[in-house]
């Protein structure tokens, strides 16, 4: 597993593998796996805001689901940014993605993107910044 939120009595769990594994914990002497979710890529990263779970999946972007029904998390959308991305958070109604992309051996570049998290899309990009760094 490369990642794990926990949203009131469900666990969400990213397996490089599995994809995204729902594990109901409202019992926590004998936790039960619910659903396994097919994602667009190896998910990696999660983060969750309200009712919305955020999951990166490297070069494949990023997916948002909807957690109204915590045990089958339904997929509302998502975009590829062009790069991996390396992380993303959650935070009221924005989600910040950054991302990576070794140039040499000594120089690296990334991106932070900030969408508008209730449109999961490249269109919703409201600013982008980018960050170059040498060894």
């Amino acid at each position: 597993p490369r990642g794990i939120v926990i949203h009131g009595t469900h666990a969400y769990i990213a397996d490089m593998m599995m994809g995204l594994a729902v594990v109901d914990i409202s019992n926590a002497s004998a936790p039960t796996v619910v659903a396994l979710v097919d994602t667009a890529g190896a998910p990696q990263h999660l983060s969750v805001s309200d009712d919305l779970l955020w999951v990166s999946s490297g070069a494949a972007g990023f997916e948002a689901f909807d957690l109204s029904d915590p045990a089958k998390p339904k997929l509302l959308g998502g975009a590829s940014t062009g790069r991996a991305v390396a992380g993303l958070r959650s935070r009221g109604d924005l989600l910040w993605t950054s991302e990576h992309e070794v140039i040499t051996a000594s120089t690296s570049s990334g991106r932070v993107l900030v969408f508008l998290s209730r449109s999961p899309t490249m269109s919703s990009k409201m600013v982008s910044v980018s960050l170059r760094m040498s060894l």
